[in-house]
Formats: C-alpha cells, sequence, structure tokens
C-alpha cells in the first residue's frame, strides 16, 4: 500500500495510491507499507533510487547499516510493536532522504505514522520540505517513545511498592508464592518491554546523529533541532 503526500500551494494533500499507475507528479512524501515488487519498482523509476526489499531491509537492520548512495541518504530506525503482549517486538522501519522526496518503507503499522500524518496534512506550513517532514516524523516517533518510557516507570513504581512497602503481602488472598509468582511475571514483562524501548530510542539517535552528520552546514538551524527530542530517559538505562 503507499500513501502519498503533495504540495498544492500551502496545503499539502494526502492521496491513498491503489495502483502504481496513479503515482506521478512530484510528491514530497511516499509511505509505502509492506510494498509488492511491482510498487517498489515504480517509486524506483520515478525518483531514480534504489529501493531495498524486505530482505535488505532486515539486513541493514541487523547489521546498523546507514548509507549515502548518489545523493540519496538511506537510514533506518526499530520501531516497538506487539507492545501488549508479554513478548514485544521490533521492527526496522527505513527512510531514504532523496533530493526532493522522502521515502518510507515500513512493515508494521507504529501510531506515530497516523498521528504525524494527520499534523502534516493539518498545519503544512510547519513542514516546508521533505527534510522538516522527516524531522517531525522522528519527533512523533521520539514523543511515542517517551510516552511508553513513562508508562514502564509508572508500572516499575507500582511494583516496588507491592514488594517493597510496608506491610506489602499483608491481607493478601492467595497462595503467597502464586501472589509473588504474578508479580514476578509483570516484572519480567516490564524488563521486557523496557529493553525493546531502549533499542528503539537507541536506533532513534543513530539515525539521528547519522542524519545530521548528512546534512552538515547545509541546514544549521535543522541539525540542531534533530537532536532535542531525544532527550528522553529510558528506566534503568
Amino acid at each position: 500500500m503507499m500513501t502519498a503526500f503533495y504540495r498544492e500551494g500551502d496545503r499539502i494533500e494526502q492521496a491513498f495510491v491503489r495502483t502504481v499507475h496513479e503515482l506521478a507528479g512530484a510528491p514530497v512524501w511516499i509511505d509505502l507499507n509492506n510494498p509488492s515488487f511491482e510498487e517498489e519498482r515504480r517509486i524506483k523509476a520515478l525518483l531514480n533510487i534504489a529501493i531495498p526489499n524486505r530482505e535488505e531491509i532486515w539486513r541493514n537492520h541487523i547489521t546498523n547499516h546507514m548509507y549515502s548512495d548518489n545523493g540519496s541518504s538511506y537510514m533506518k530506525v526499530a520501531v516497538r510493536h506487539k507492545t501488549d503482549s508479554q513478548h514485544p517486538k521490533t521492527s526496522a522501519i527505513t527512510f531514504i532522504a532523496a533530493p526532493q522526496c522522502l521515502v518510507s518503507i515500513r512493515y508494521t503499522y507504529p501510531t506515530s505514522f497516523e498521528h504525524f500524518q494527520r499534523r502534516l496534512v493539518n498545519n503544512p506550513q510547519s513542514f516546508p520540505t521533505a527534510d522538516h517532514i522527516l524531522e517531525g516524523l522522528l519527533e512523533e516517533m521520539v514523543a511515542r517513545v517517551a510516552y511508553h518510557a513513562e508508562l514502564i516507570d509508572d508500572g516499575l513504581d507500582d511494583l516496588s511498592h507491592q514488594i517493597f512497602a510496608d506491610h506489602a503481602f499483608e491481607n493478601k488472598q492467595g497462595n503467597p508464592s502464586q501472589i509473588m509468582r504474578r508479580i514476578m511475571q509483570k516484572l519480567g514483562a516490564l524488563n521486557s518491554l523496557n529493553a525493546k524501548t531502549h533499542d528503539s530510542l537507541n536506533s532513534l539517535l543513530r539515525m539521528q546523529t547519522f542524519y545530521r552528520d548528512e546534512l552538515g552546514t547545509e541546514q544549521p538551524q535543522l541539525t540542531r533541532r534533530l537532536v532535542l527530542p531525544c532527550r528522553v530517559r529510558v528506566p534503568g538505562v
């Protein structure tokens, strides 16, 4: 599935592209969600850039590989998903900062994308270039990390009170070992979520550092802003 964003005067229009032949003109952002081979081929021809397939994205994710090629920057971040399960996971999202267009390639559905797409359409003046769109999207992703980090912090505080408060286990009904088992299960789930949050935040920091270095002195105000949103404390880190 492809979603394209076009600048029309002082507005940004969102277009849900059903077939690759509907994609034309000069989009400022193309969001590829679980793209087909034909969609990858079409974007490659339209923008004259290389589009990594799913296997290449996985390989770049494992090796933490970010690079520039023919005027475009290829970057990746790890985002968390299945956060409500006992086994949260991270998935890679690839960003390609081409000279006139941002391309994102993903195989997951982070809420940060949906939230930012609404911001982009409602406040187009805040995002005059593809670089500013990428900056705004990264800010939204960091905000989600900060929100979940706060929830983890609250959960750990609550468990700490349950375990270490005076008379913590008095008047508790049930087998004490079962009560402690449930507490340890909650602790394990929070620890797993905390580790994935840490991984996601670190990948965002690495990507921001890489892209800031790529921009260099061309856009000094933008490069200064890129580092500010990532000052997030993750519990236990």
